[in-house]
C-alpha cells in the first residue's frame, strides 16, 4: 500500500517511516495523520479482506494461479528514477555536471595545488601519489573516480570526507551497496562518530545505532585543546628537483643507462665516482681470479695484453695509468664482489656521473614513508574542539539551537527511540552537527 501511495505522488517516506514491529493499527493511525482521506471513507480502505475464488476476479489484467504469492516489489531504481526523471524535466543536467571543452584546464588546476596548496591537504588513509591527485581533484573541481576492485578508492573516499570536515563543508555519500558504506566506515577509523550513518538496515540494533553517537557527544563535551597540524606537502622541493633530473635524462636519452647503474649500485656517489674514473678501454677481471693485488695486477695486465715499460735502468714496470687503474678497479670490485664492471661499463658509455648521481638522489627523494603522518588523531580533537565551540556559543547567541542540541543529547544517552523516529524528531540539530551523511539513495526521509 506504501509503494502505491509514493508511486501515486504521496511523498510518505518524507514524513513517516514505518518499522517491522508497528502493528497494523499503528500504521493505519499514522497514514490517517497525513494522508488527505475523507474520513467516511476509511473503512473502504482499511476493511477485511475479501476471499474471493480466481474465477470470481473480473479483470484481464491480473490472472491469478494456484500456488502463486501476489506482492508488490519495490523496483531497485524506483525513487532514483522519478529523482532522474525530475532532474530531466526541470533541464538541470549541465547545473550537476558541466564539463569544459579543454581538459588540460582539469590537469593545470591539479598541478597547481600539489606545486602550491598540498600542505593544505589530511589524510586519514595511507595514500599514493596517483590517489593524491584524485583526493585534490575532488575537492576543487568536479570529478569521477573510477577503478577497479581494489585499486585504492574506498581510501582516497575516506581522506576526501575528511578533508571535507576539516574545512567545514557538506557532503552527502551515497552507495546502493551497504557493503560499501561499511567498508568505507573502517577506513574513517576514529573519525566515524563525526559522521551521520544512516542506513536502511532492518537488522540494526538501538544499540547499534547509538553507540557512535554517545561516542560523539563524549568526544565533543570532553575535548581539549588541540596541538596545531604540522604542514606536509605531496611533493618537496627535494621531490621537485628529483623530478626535473628525470625529466632532463628522458630528454638527452640517458635514462635508461643511468638507471640501470643506480641499481646496480644504489646510493653510494664515491663508489659510483670511482667506477666512472675507470678507463672504459680495459677489461676487467674478478677479484676472486686472484688472491692479492699483485696477483690481480698481473691478471689485469694479462687480461688486456700489456707489457711492462723498460725505463732508464732496465728495469721493467707498469704504465703509471695502469697501476691507477688496477688500484681503483681492485678496491671497487672487493668492496662490490657482485658488479659485473665490463658489463655497467658499457651503459657508462652512453651517461655521465653527474646524470647518473641525479637519477641515484632522485630514487632516495621518493622513498619518503607518510605511515607515520596520518591526521586522523588531530583531525579528531580539532572537530570535537570546534563542535565544542559552536555549541558554546548557541547557548549564548541562539537558545533555540542550544535546547535543541540537549534534547538531541539526553535522547541519545536515553536510547529508547527507534532509529527512524529519533532520527525525524531530530533531524535539524543532525544537520547543524553532522556536516556529511553517509546513507542509501532509498533514505528519502532525510532533509
Amino acid at each position: 500500500m506504501i509503494f502505491i501511495l509514493n508511486e501515486s505522488g504521496f511523498k510518505i517516506n518524507e514524513n513517516l517511516v514505518f518499522s517491522e514491529d508497528q502493528t497494523a493499527f499503528e500504521v493505519q493511525t499514522e497514514l490517517l495523520k497525513i494522508l488527505p482521506l475523507d474520513p467516511t471513507s476509511v473503512n473502504s480502505w482499511f476493511g477485511n479482506f475479501v476471499g474471493l475464488e480466481p474465477i470470481e476476479i473480473q479483470t484481464d489484467n491480473l490472472i491469478a494461479h494456484s500456488g502463486v504469492v501476489l506482492g508488490m516489489f519495490k523496483p531497485a531504481g524506483g525513487h532514483l528514477r522519478r529523482t532522474m526523471l525530475e532532474i530531466i524535466e526541470n533541464d538541470e543536467l549541465e547545473n550537476i555536471l558541466s564539463p569544459a571543452t579543454n581538459k588540460r584546464i582539469y590537469q593545470n588546476h591539479v598541478e597547481d595545488f600539489i606545486l602550491n596548496q598540498s600542505d593544505k591537504l589530511l589524510r586519514v588513509q595511507n595514500s599514493n601519489f596517483s590517489q593524491d591527485k584524485a583526493l585534490i581533484s575532488a575537492l576543487i573541481q568536479d570529478t569521477i573516480i573510477w577503478g577497479p576492485p581494489g585499486t585504492g578508492k574506498s581510501q582516497v573516499i575516506a581522506n576526501i570526507i575528511a578533508n571535507i570536515l576539516f574545512y567545514d563543508k557538506t557532503a552527502v555519500v551515497m552507495s546502493q551497496k551497504k557493503a560499501a558504506l561499511d567498508v568505507l566506515k573502517k577506513r574513517l577509523q576514529n573519525l566515524s562518530p563525526f559522521v551521520l550513518f544512516i542506513l536502511n538496515d532492518n537488522k540494526l540494533s538501538k544499540e547499534e545505532f547509538y553507540k557512535p553517537l554517545k561516542e560523539f557527544i563524549s568526544l565533543v563535551e570532553y575535548s581539549q585543546t588541540v596541538p596545531l597540524k604540522r604542514k606536509r606537502k605531496i611533493i618537496s622541493a627535494t621531490e621537485l628537483q628529483a623530478l626535473e633530473s628525470i625529466r632532463v635524462c628522458k630528454e638527452t636519452a640517458t635514462f635508461l643507462p643511468s638507471m640501470e647503474l643506480v641499481k646496480a649500485f644504489g646510493y653510494q656517489p664515491k663508489t659510483l665516482f670511482d667506477f666512472f674514473s675507470l678507463d672504459k678501454n680495459y677489461i676487467y677481471p674478478r677479484v676472486g681470479d686472484s688472491a692479492d693485488f699483485k696477483n690481480y695486477q698481473k691478471v689485469l695486465s694479462n687480461s688486456n695484453h700489456l707489457d711492462k715499460e723498460k725505463n732508464n735502468f732496465s728495469f721493467r714496470k707498469y704504465p703509471k695509468n695502469f697501476k691507477l687503474q688496477a688500484q681503483k678497479s681492485f678496491t671497487l670490485m672487493s668492496n662490490n664482489p657482485h658488479l659485473d664492471v665490463n658489463s655497467l661499463l658499457s651503459f657508462a658509455q652512453q651517461t655521465t656521473y653527474e646524470r647518473t648521481l641525479a637519477l641515484s638522489q632522485s630514487s632516495q627523494a621518493f622513498s619518503r614513508n607518510y605511515s607515520q603522518d596520518l591526521d586522523s588523531d588531530y583531525l579528531v580533537g580539532y572537530l570535537a574542539n570546534r563542535l565544542l565551540a559552536k555549541i558554546e556559543n548557541w547557548k549564548i547567541h541562539d537558545v533555540d539551537k542550544y535546547e535543541a542540541y540537549t534534547r538531541f543529547a539526553n535522547a541519545v544517552r536515553a536510547s529508547r527511540r527507534l532509529p527512524y523516529k529519533f532520527v525525524n524528531e531530530h533531524k535539524v540539530i543532525l544537520h547543524d552537527l553532522f556536516p556529511i551523511v553517509i546513507t542509501t539513495p532509498e533514505t528519502s526521509f532525510i532533509s
